[in-house]
């Protein structure tokens, strides 16, 4: 599988990016990504290559303003980046938890980890599901 990716060459606020409140959503972040929903986010190339398998950016990406189009919805999607990029009022920078999300949005949300190859969501749900 190969995922198209795209740098932000310039920083747009929030609200030019129809970005999720809070979880991930850093302006000076260079990857921008938009679910299938439409929501936006975005995400350091640097963060990417360390956790992802997937989603880690080739050398010599073509920089402009389009986002990575994902299959995912917005929800799971907010989940599995934060296991990429915790938020800055996470507490201690810990990893969402996965233990109490509903069964539908946990497959969702484990489906994509395992699609992206985000390692430490998948280390969660796999924890979970044993």
């Amino acid at each position: 599988m190969y995922v198209m990716f795209t740098f932000v060459s310039r920083e747009l606020s929030q609200s030019d990016l129809n970005l999720p409140q809070g979880a991930v959503s850093d302006p000076t972040a260079d990857i921008l990504f938009e679910s299938s929903d439409g929501i936006r986010f975005r995400l350091h190339s640097s963060s990417l290559a360390i956790t992802s398998g997937a989603l880690a950016v080739p050398p010599k990406t073509r920089v402009d303003d389009d986002p990575t189009k994902l299959d995912e919805a917005s929800q799971p999607l907010e989940i599995l980046f934060q296991f990429i990029e915790p938020p800055s009022d996470a507490q201690h920078d810990r990893y969402p938890s996965v233990v109490n999300l509903d069964s539908t949005l946990f497959f969702c949300l484990a489906e994509a980890a395992e699609k992206y190859v985000v390692y430490p969501a998948m280390s969660a749900c796999y924890t979970r599901m044993q």
